[in-house]
């Protein structure tokens, strides 16, 4: 999967073309200071990164920032912005009605399109910033297809959050655990919990297991050793 618009993995670049409009040095500035940037979050939590910080690691001047942006904020809502939009382009490009199967894959391929992006998803110090990027792309998603439209916007809110949270946590249990699960089975496994539960996952009843559950939670047996008081009595 392509990733047009977010770290590359040969030149770390970003093309931005919203900001075509400026001239080659701006937009080379600007291209370093997002890349910057997004180095700077592979160890260090975006609320800790100071646009001195930013400006050392981009080897540029401080007064150099500002005519790009106003904050340290701005960069964060932009990188956001630039990933939310790049993980788009791939959602549109799907023909309608998608189902979870082609969510599953799109999701799948692009949060390990790069070692930045997988590590925005898995990270706990860049959850708020995945969380951000998910809720942007669910907007969006819905706009684009809303298969939950006969219900109301607080139904539909509940739906997504099901959806949509379930899918990304089986996705970084699976990247987190070393991607045991060949992806193309881990795709087809979420799209299939997704489209049709789990009932018919479940493995038949077989008796035997209550003896094991009944095992497992017995209490444990008295000793049979004489305590303290006994052999106090006994002497």
């Amino acid at each position: 999967m392509s990733s047009a618009g977010v770290i590359s993995h040969d030149t770390g670049k970003i093309d931005h073309m919203a900001e075509q409009t400026h001239s080659p040095r701006w937009q080379r500035t600007h291209a370093a200071i997002q890349y910057a940037y997004t180095q700077l979050i592979l160890t260090t939590s975006p609320e800790r990164i100071t646009v001195a910080e930013l400006t050392a690691h981009a080897r540029i001047h401080r007064k150099t920032f500002y005519p790009h942006y106003s904050s340290i904020e701005d960069v964060y809502a932009e990188c956001v912005r630039i990933i939310s939009d790049d993980m788009t382009s791939h959602l549109t490009a799907l023909p309608r009605p998608f189902d979870y199967y082609d969510l599953s894959r799109i999701m799948f391929e692009y949060y390990t399109s790069t070692p930045t992006i997988e590590h925005i998803f898995t990270s706990p110090h860049t959850r708020r910033m995945a969380d951000d990027i998910i809720a942007q792309n669910t907007l969006i998603s819905r706009s684009i297809y809303n298969p939950y439209r006969n219900f109301t916007p607080a139904e539909q809110e509940l739906i997504n959050t099901f959806v949509v949270y379930s899918s990304v946590n089986v996705w970084r249990r699976w990247a987190l655990s070393g991607k045991k699960v060949p992806m193309s089975q881990a795709i087809t496994l979420l799209g299939r919990l997704i489209e049709h539960g789990i009932a018919d996952l479940r493995a038949p009843y077989e008796p035997d297991q209550d003896a094991a559950i009944a095992t497992y939670f017995a209490p444990a047996t008295p000793s049979t050793a004489p305590s303290d008081s006994d052999s106090s009595s006994a002497g």
